[in-house]
């Protein structure tokens, strides 16, 4: 096990000691196969690992170390009491010297793993959230822009590990515990976000911007706080960020996506197409679902501006679904929804889905076509 893990951090320290952001990023991804089977063998009965050592021993290119500290040996089977599971206030002792910042990075990283394995996902939450605080130090003092798309990665897995840990803490329906962490990586991602504007020493940096605000979307749509979406679309269409074509295109795309869905639940519908409009024509074309979920919301703003569909017929999706489960078929709301977009889609149906709702909303006259005018084939 120790060699597997000893393996795996080694290749960590390359891509680090070549700046090399591809490498970096797929390694520290939550769900990498890579990672989660090194770090797995240390939660073996049978191996002793010292992760702490191992991390500052291996991972500390260019002589960046952890400051002196022990780190007991123990068995796997005690990882997640001894070393893994850290409280908040002890995290701040792992302290870097000099210019280092990996080893503290892959440690909490590495803890997430663990504590991720081992169902205890508030544990893992905290963690991760370690690790994107120490890399963020390093993003804030580098000179190259090679730090963003680890950044990235780790602020992606700070997201979805939120949501596991918000689920998991709502199956449990214990009162006295709340689901917020998800709202919790909201208020860490805004403090991210006012650094990635300045993008210090590098202007390069700046173009971790868009990114941030994307997952700040995908947080607020999820919590159904949209309102929180508004200062976030002043803030890029201002003059301190960098020209908007200057973003990488799928950064920029998923931006589009999010305001022409939020424009269109404003009811502007205008400005909806317009920016649902440019995420489907700069949306790569391999990315096929991707296309699919824009079409979903693209044909709202025409059919309303066009038949004025306000004023038709609303119906919840959970009625569609009680009425599929009538007969014997049981799927989840996002199924309905989908297969309602399809039918849409192929003209079945008239009207237009509103995701945050979770309502369609069909014309008030012909919402069924008849099915001479329907597409059986996929559109192109």
């Amino acid at each position: 096990m120790g060699s597997s893990l000893q393996a795996y951090l080694a290749e960590v320290n390359r891509a680090v000691s070549q700046q090399n952001s591809q490498a970096l990023s797929q390694l520290i991804r939550v769900d990498s196969l890579k990672a989660k089977n090194a770090v797995a063998g240390a939660l073996q009965p049978s191996n002793r690992v010292n992760l702490g050592q191992m991390c500052e021993n291996i991972v500390s290119a260019g002589g960046w170390k952890l400051t002196d500290r022990i780190f007991p040996e123990v068995t796997g089977a005690l990882l997640h009491s001894s070393v893994v599971s850290l409280a908040p206030d002890e995290v701040d002792l792992f302290h870097i010297a000099g210019d280092g910042f990996m080893p503290e990075v892959m440690l909490a990283f590495c803890q997430c793993l663990c504590a991720l394995q081992q169902k205890r996902f508030p544990d893992a939450y905290t963690s991760i959230c370690s690790a994107v605080s120490g890399f963020v130090k390093e993003y804030k003092q580098a000179a190259s822009a090679w730090v963003c798309g680890p950044l990235f990665t780790l602020i992606w897995n700070m997201r979805v590990v939120a949501a596991m840990a918000d689920k998991h803490t709502q199956l449990k329906r214990n009162p006295n515990e709340r689901p917020d962490k998800l709202k919790d990586v909201g208020n860490k991602l805004m403090k991210v976000f006012r650094d990635t504007l300045q993008g210090a020493g590098n202007r390069e940096k700046k173009r971790a911007t868009l990114y941030v605000v994307t997952q700040l979307f995908k947080i607020y749509f999820s919590l159904n706080t949209l309102q929180l979406c508004k200062n976030l679309i002043k803030a890029v269409e201002s003059p301190q960020v960098i020209p908007f074509e200057n973003f990488p295109v799928s950064h920029r795309v998923t931006y589009k996506f999010y305001v022409g869905s939020l424009s269109l639940f404003n009811e502007e519908f205008q400005r909806a197409e317009q920016e649902l409009s440019y995420a489907l024509q700069h949306c790569h074309k391999a990315s096929v679902a991707n296309k699919r979920l824009i079409l979903q919301y693209l044909p709202g703003p025409k059919a309303i501006e066009e038949e004025g569909l306000l004023n038709s017929l609303q119906l919840p999706l959970e009625l569609l679904q009680v009425g599929l489960k009538c007969v014997g078929v049981e799927i989840d709301i996002e199924e309905v929804e989908c297969i309602l977009a399809n039918l849409i889609h192929r003209k079945y149906v008239k009207g237009y889905i509103s995701h945050t709702k979770k309502i369609a909303v069909l014309s008030k006259a012909d919402a069924f076509p008849k099915l001479c005018n329907a597409t059986f084939a996929d559109p192109t």
